[in-house]
């Protein structure tokens, strides 16, 4: 497969919870088909016998015990096409020449994006601004912020292109007045201005600093490159599959859930001396571990450590605002256990250090 291009139409987005939902949808695959070998293939894997009818010299297939389900057809053995709704007859129409093709906006924000390694473009249902409910993003909830902007928001439009050693990354925003592009381009500069005070990691702030926001009139257009060393790292998480296994057909076991006791510890006043000192200099500080006073230059990368780090260090990160978490166990499982419940909490690695503390 060379290439693939996929269309839909999305009348109500609060009704649609999976792809069943949407009623128009269409897939064209670039490349080479052998038409009889593929049916056949089809069939044997989804164990589902397929109809065949002819239209406008193609054969269009469809699942014998329902065919409004979808359609499928090879159009001269280079395309293989699937949809719901019309969508294939539609493909075959444009192919024969007896339908004229989409125009308009939509068409011409993904034109814009077609000349790189992929381009996407969707028309924003209406009423999306109501299903966004800020307070049940982690992190969000409580902040006063308002995405009335999105209200406004038309058309989105996503493209990627390798640049040497970089996938850049454009994202194109048209809204229905200049007043809520002005505002979404002010609150993305506002988030990032803020965010380049606290990042720790020199990856994720050298991002930030090559980001690019411009606006021309109602459309705004947001540019990144990202080092395709980094993509794993920024997108391990999301990459990388979760792997579950069981014996026979049981479920696996609930993990036993145990209730630990807690200490409230003593409020330490912040010190208002937060000079620099030279880096390898110690300090003297008023308690242990320390919660405030001067330190070194440089900061530790956010993460978790198995291995211990200077007081110094770690001051640095609380005084821009990280959580710091020193821990002293004489159980390599506590340690385990540990990390298994920092490895959850939302933005830990970001914004957190755990090290062990040997006094």
């Amino acid at each position: 497969v060379s290439r693939a291009d996929i269309f839909g139409e999305i009348t109500d987005v609060a009704e649609v919870d999976d792809m069943e939902d949407v009623e128009y949808f269409g897939a064209l695959l670039h490349g080479s088909f052998d038409e009889a070998a593929l049916i056949a293939k089809l069939e044997s894997k989804t164990g589902t016998n397929l109809v065949q009818r002819a239209y406008k010299g193609s054969n269009v297939y469809s699942p014998e015990d329902d065919e409004d389900d979808f359609e499928l057809s090879v159009l001269d053995s280079s395309i293989f096409v699937v949809g719901t709704g019309g969508a294939v007859n539609d493909i075959i129409d444009l192919k024969a020449g007896d339908a004229d093709p989409a125009s308009g906006a939509l068409i011409d924000t993904f034109n814009d994006l077609d000349d790189g390694l992929f381009g996407f473009a969707v028309k924003v249902p209406q009423g999306i601004a109501d299903e966004v409910d800020l307070d049940s993003v982690p992190g969000f909830g409580g902040l006063p912020i308002s995405l009335d902007f999105i209200s406004a928001l038309e058309i989105v439009g996503l493209g990627g292109e390798l640049n040497g050693g970089s996938l850049d990354l454009v994202v194109t925003m048209d809204f229905a007045d200049e007043d809520s592009a002005e505002s979404l381009g002010n609150f993305i500069g506002g988030i990032v201005t803020l965010a380049s005070g606290f990042l720790t990691d020199p990856n994720t702030a050298g991002l930030l600093e090559g980001l690019r926001v411009d606006r021309e009139g109602s459309l705004l257009t947001l540019e990144i490159g990202i080092p395709l060393a980094d993509i794993p790292e920024l997108f391990g998480d999301l990459i990388t599959p979760t792997i579950t296994e069981t014996s026979g057909d049981r479920p696996p076991e609930t993990p036993e859930k145990r209730v630990l006791q807690g200490v409230i510890g003593e409020a330490m006043p912040v010190l208002v001396n937060i000079n620099h000192v030279p880096e390898g200099q110690r300090v003297e500080y008023q308690d242990a571990p320390p919660s405030s006073g001067q330190h070194w230059p440089t900061p530790a990368r956010c993460g978790f450590y198995r291995e211990s780090l200077p007081d110094e260090r770690v001051v640095h990160n609380m005084e821009h605002g990280n959580v710091v978490v020193s821990y002293n166990f004489t159980n390599p499982a506590q340690t385990t256990e540990l990390w298994e419940v920092l490895d959850d909490l939302f933005m830990f690695e970001e914004w957190g250090v755990a090290r062990p503390y040997d006094r």
